[in-house]
């Protein structure tokens, strides 16, 4: 009999592919001969996982990535793309008809056609909270002032067990009843995950040093990006050009030595980005597509305009974190005139240039004060002890 599946399909979004590559790692350790299956459902987040040779070679290294669906501009690639779909879909089906599949996704199986895997698969399929670093009550308020981004009200019914990060994530007290709930620590603070990033990253780290010219050991500062448009929690409407000229000034004045690693996001627009690199002429700023987390591990401080998971990352492995951005009247008297997420911020600077003079001048002195984060594992062993088992056929 052909061996079982694990099949995970991810949204639109890289955080799903972060939240569970770290447990699927952990998986393979436990149940080597099972096949593991990532489903993504459009052309970009595919290119998106490519061009991060960690998540790439991760994947790769225990299973492979897979378009489901959508992405293609022709009417002849369309159909193609569908009749795959349409294939890809039965043979899921009859795998999970015969016991042998398992499948965790993130509210996808919620929806048509993709509903009837669930309906053929009902006892070994699992909802995950898409954000490993779990709900933000806090982040939920920033929302709900702009409604910017709202709570899914519909109750969730295609999972057997749902597992998540934080014991605040509304999706518990509106979908958990009949179903075994997982509370899991932030995947990516797995020991297995933290070795997997760490094993390369030297070499990787040197490499892209080198070829942009510097010496291939040296210290860096790291500034994850993310859009650079209109927010309406920020003071002014389209800030995040300016706070990122701002950063990259201040870090030459303060810093003139150092390289600066320009990490962009999936959304971050590139023609923007380069407009603000030259105007603010930093002579040792390049752009970084390593994953956050191999960054980090080399990282003088890990610095963002308004609040990245990547922070998370960052203080894992011992890098402090900076917020230097502008939130307006409204959203600091929701977050108490800190961060939307402070359990992952070092220090927060709200628009204050000679403030973050300061911290960078700490910095290189190697004075500044800073916490590496620590958690205990919940249930990571009791939902491996669940999955493994059903991922094996048993």
């Amino acid at each position: 009999m052909f061996r079982p599946l694990l099949a995970v399909f991810i949204t639109g979004k890289l955080i799903a592919c972060d939240t569970i590559l770290p447990l699927l790692l952990e998986v393979h350790d436990r149940a080597p001969k099972t096949r593991i299956r990532v489903y993504c459902f459009d052309d970009d987040t595919y290119d998106c996982i490519k061009i991060n040779r960690v998540l790439w070679e991760a994947i790769h290294s225990i299973g492979d990535l897979r378009r489901l669906g959508g992405g293609q501009k022709t009417l002849t690639g369309r159909i193609g793309r569908l009749f795959a779909t349409a294939i890809e879909m039965l043979k899921l089906t009859a795998t999970a008809l015969l016991g042998r599949a398992t499948f965790i996704h993130f509210r996808t199986l919620e929806n048509w056609p993709f509903r009837i895997l669930f309906i053929a698969n009902r006892r070994r399929t699992f909802l995950v909270e898409r954000n490993c670093w779990g709900y933000s009550p806090i982040v939920q308020a920033v929302d709900n002032l702009y409604e910017q981004r709202k709570t899914p009200v519909r109750a969730a019914t295609a999972a057997s067990a749902l597992v998540c990060f934080s014991r605040d994530w509304p999706e518990l007290e509106k979908s958990s009843a009949g179903k075994d709930v997982f509370v899991l620590p932030p995947t990516r603070a797995s020991e297995k995950w933290l070795d997997y990033v760490s094993r390369d990253a030297d070499a990787m780290i040197s490499a892209e040093l080198r070829n942009n010219g510097f010496p291939p050991d040296s210290r860096y500062f790291v500034i994850v990006l993310g859009y650079f448009g209109e927010f309406k929690f920020i003071d002014g409407g389209e800030r995040m050009s300016g706070l990122l000229r701002d950063c990259l000034r201040v870090l030459a004045e303060q810093a003139p030595d150092i390289p600066v690693l320009l990490k962009p996001h999936a959304i971050t627009q590139l023609d923007v980005l380069n407009r603000v690199m030259r105007e603010a002429n930093h002579p040792r700023a390049f752009v970084s597509y390593l994953h956050p987390a191999v960054l980090a591990l080399r990282a003088l401080a890990v610095l963002c305009n308004y609040y990245s998971s990547a922070l998370g990352d960052a203080r894992l492995v011992g890098a402090p974190t900076i917020e230097f951005t502008a939130y307006n009247a409204d959203c600091l008297k929701v977050t108490g005139g800190g961060s939307m997420r402070p359990e992952h911020v070092d220090v927060f600077i709200q628009d204050d240039k000679a403030e973050l003079r300061r911290v960078i001048d700490e910095i290189v002195k190697g004075t500044l004060r800073y916490e590496v984060l620590r958690f205990e594992r919940g249930d990571t062993d009791r939902f491996l002890d669940r999955l493994a088992p059903i991922a094996c056929g048993s």
